[in-house]
């Protein structure tokens, strides 16, 4: 019998993550959006080329007790305020909501097509 834990690597990484994220937000936010903003920061976090060289040069405890976690608190808040200036045009106007909302429309529907494709591929 199994552990009930995963095997690969990637997905016993991932597993992790998403638990401490659980332990973090809870069940209220759903573990593919904790993984998401969780995503966004660490690619924020990965355009700082300096906060970069800390992170693959020192350990995990150094770089804990330097600047990264004020590095995270400043990308949090710079990615709320960026989460905020594209949310309030679309709340507050109703033809820039309507055109967002379109615009979300045809994304989806570029995925659609992309994923009947693919579909379409494998059954040739």
């Amino acid at each position: 019998m199994g552990s009930g834990k995963p095997h690969d690597p990637e997905k016993q990484r991932l597993a992790e993550i998403i638990e401490r994220l659980n332990d973090l937000y809870g069940a209220e936010v759903s573990d593919k959006d904790q993984l998401h903003f969780a995503n966004g920061i660490a690619d924020r976090i990965e355009r700082d080329e300096s906060v970069m060289a800390q992170v693959r040069s020192h350990s995990e405890d150094k770089v804990m007790h330097g600047l990264f976690p004020k590095k995270i608190i400043d990308a949090v808040l710079d990615a709320l305020n960026d989460h905020e200036e594209l949310s309030m045009p679309v709340l507050e106007d109703e033809k820039a909501g309507r055109a967002f909302a379109l615009l979300i429309l045809r994304l989806l529907a570029g995925r659609s097509a992309r994923i009947e494709e693919g579909e379409q591929g494998r059954r040739v």
